[in-house]
């Protein structure tokens, strides 16, 4: 009997020590499974985490690859620009000053004067305002048929004096009296204002620069008549005029602007090379 119950107690025992190792064996097992599902929980946050700042910041990369990209082919530009303007500046020096060589050289001149030294002296100025629009925006064939062609023309205006009438004609009123000479008055400033209403024309700014020159008129008349009055003498150089057109021609759209642009650069050396810059108002 005591045996008996002796076995039925170990095997109670024993069936309680096989539950709590399977309910420790359950318990770890969930506690594994749990700890498995927060980790890959975690994980998985942590992912989703990487793949949206990397999501969020990746356009800003692209962006300010794309910024920086932008600034070095800007920067390479305005330094090819540069180079360039350089270039045809030295080609406009070049044009002019060979220019006048040749013409005293054909004409039995001087070959070299002060004033064509003091006009590569002022040439940066002058470059600056006219010549670089026009040269910058010419292709290699344009500007040989519409600059380098018109500007040999432009040199053979000192030739005029040997046509009959043209050598007395000065644009100086106490010279203009016989038919031709105010006929040839006329058609000079036919040209100079057929000029400057064709460039109001096609300016981006027709009213404004129209009144300009409506005060620029009324203000060289008004001066030459003050001038005269006290016994002042007037005599308007060639030289002058072409330098004042080659000026005002700026717009390089326009074939018309372009070669009297190039003419009119070709008169001011001619007048510069051959009789220097002579005085327009003296007494």
């Amino acid at each position: 009997m005591n045996i008996n119950n002796l076995d039925n107690q170990n095997k109670i025992n024993n069936d309680r020590i096989n539950n709590t190792t399977l309910i420790n064996e359950v318990d770890e097992l969930n506690l594994n499974k749990n700890s498995f599902s927060e980790s890959n929980i975690i994980k998985s946050s942590s992912r989703e985490n990487i793949l949206t700042n990397f999501n969020n910041e990746t356009p800003n990369i692209i962006k300010d690859n794309q910024n920086e990209n932008d600034t070095i082919i800007k920067a390479n530009s305005k330094h090819k620009e540069y180079y360039k303007m350089l270039l045809f500046y030295f080609i406009y020096l070049l044009i002019g000053f060979l220019g006048g060589i040749f013409i005293n050289l054909i004409s039995n001149f001087k070959m070299i004067n002060f004033d064509m030294l003091f006009n590569i002296i002022i040439s940066p100025i002058l470059y600056y305002h006219s010549p670089r629009n026009i040269l910058l925006n010419l292709d290699k064939n344009n500007l040989i048929k519409f600059y380098f062609i018109p500007f040999l023309i432009g040199l053979t205006f000192r030739f005029f004096d040997r046509i009959p009438g043209f050598s007395q004609f000065v644009l100086d009123p106490y010279y203009i009296k016989s038919t031709l000479q105010i006929t040839l008055l006329i058609i000079v400033l036919t040209i100079i204002i057929s000029l400057s209403i064709y460039y109001i024309y096609i300016s981006s700014n027709p009213i404004l620069n129209t009144t300009l020159f409506i005060c620029e008129i009324v203000l060289t008349i008004l001066s030459c008549y003050i001038y005269l009055l006290d016994n002042g003498f007037i005599h308007i150089h060639h030289y002058f005029i072409g330098l004042i057109i080659m000026l005002v021609s700026r717009n390089y759209h326009s074939k018309i602007v372009i070669i009297a642009h190039s003419i009119s650069y070709a008169i001011y050396i001619e007048g510069i090379s051959g009789f220097g810059f002579d005085s327009i108002f003296w007494k």
